[in-house]
């Protein structure tokens, strides 16, 4: 019977796509992200960026700790990004350079961080709809241009930053209920 209550108090702030209304705009954001970015899984690499961060990064070469410690220790492009190095390595590892599929991880994981955008905007007490809006600005908004001072994007990030830190709760308690409205 708690789990019952503890469900219907999450229901404006807890999981997302709990209802059935939050699963379809769970899909519908899949999908618009889907068709809005399948045309560059068609692309090659671009002369953007790519030959810094794939064609010329000797470090995104092998797996073994030489090259590990390399992606955690430099930088790329004057820019600190291991994690983005690594998902590199283990393509490049198994793919070589496909530019395919390269493209399908970036796809992929753009729609994994809308649905958090989604989900994140659900917990600081956005309506469905809310946040499915939301969720579809961001992952459309042409902000994800790489500007050449970061000016933009830090920018975001301190605003992110500033409602993770204003509307996430410390206390246990508080996290079932956003803004402690009750239920």
């Amino acid at each position: 019977m708690a789990d019952m209550n503890t469900t219907k108090r999450n229901s404006r702030g807890g999981f997302a796509v709990s209802n059935p209304r939050g699963w379809l705009i769970a899909i519908a954001l899949l999908s618009i992200m889907f068709f809005v970015y399948c045309p560059s899984l068609k692309n090659h690499f671009l002369n953007w960026d790519d030959e810094e961060h794939l064609l010329f990064n000797s470090s995104l070469r092998a797996l073994d700790g030489e090259h590990l410690k390399q992606m955690f220790t430099k930088t790329v492009n004057h820019t600190y990004i291991p994690l983005t190095t690594l998902s590199f390595a283990i393509e490049y590892h198994f793919y070589n350079y496909r530019p395919f599929i390269y493209h399908l991880d970036n796809l992929l994981l753009h729609m994994a961080v809308v649905l958090l955008v989604f989900v994140f905007a659900r917990r600081v007490g956005l309506s469905v709809g809310g946040a499915g809006l939301a969720a579809l600005l961001f992952g459309i908004h042409p902000m994800k241009i790489r500007f050449g001072d970061e000016t933009l994007n830090g920018y975001t990030r301190r605003m992110f930053e500033d409602a993770w830190t204003r509307y996430t709760p410390t206390e246990p308690e508080q996290r079932n209920t956003p803004n402690n409205d009750g239920p």
